[in-house]
């Protein structure tokens, strides 16, 4: 419940400070456009990179496995929906509003596609950091997934739904794993 209020809180404070700095722009301040979704660039991309994450999970399993709790759905099944609100609604939204709505829209006015790209996924990369670097490599391209679908499509929200669906795709591959 405290992580869904934090992610809620931030995402509220991303559009609060968007309107504040530009009343009537805010949505170009951080990306709110409409986006096709049958746009083939975006789900190329979306493809590419969920191939990408099962694969990086996989060999990340294989070669540095983690104890059974770490990676597990709760049991309990009130708890194992909130993680899955938090994971596939809350974060996408709060992470892509802040990552690729805020801070690229920010850097690429100010540096350039690339440096932005670069500097917004290795953020976000560290933000996932866990014990070890090895999940934060692995969660880096992801980033820059979701950057080139930013810039393709001059939509977080686009990037917004190619998080939830990778999130959906990582809980989903999860619940096949516990059983």
């Amino acid at each position: 419940a405290a992580s869904v209020i934090f992610y809620f809180g931030i995402a509220i404070g991303v559009f609060a400070a968007a309107k504040w700095q530009s009343r009537s722009g805010w949505r170009e301040l951080i990306g709110w456009q409409p986006f096709r979704l049958f746009d083939g660039r975006i789900w190329a991309i979306i493809i590419a990179a969920l191939i990408y994450s099962v694969i990086a999970n996989g060999a990340l399993s294989y070669f540095f496995p983690h104890s059974p709790e770490e990676l597990a759905i709760p049991a309990n099944p009130a708890a194992a929906a909130a993680l899955f609100l938090l994971a596939v609604a809350f974060a996408p939204v709060t992470e892509e509003l802040v990552f690729r709505g805020w801070l690229y829209t920010g850097l690429r006015f100010n540096w350039g596609v690339w440096p932005a790209l670069l500097t917004t996924s290795a953020l976000f990369a560290a933000a996932h950091y866990e014990r070890t670097h090895l999940y934060a490599l692995a969660v880096f391209p992801i980033g820059l997934a979701l950057g080139a679908v930013r810039e393709c499509t001059g939509s977080v929200k686009a990037s917004i739904f190619f998080h939830a669906i990778n999130n959906f795709a990582a809980f989903g591959l999860s619940m096949l794993i516990r059983g």
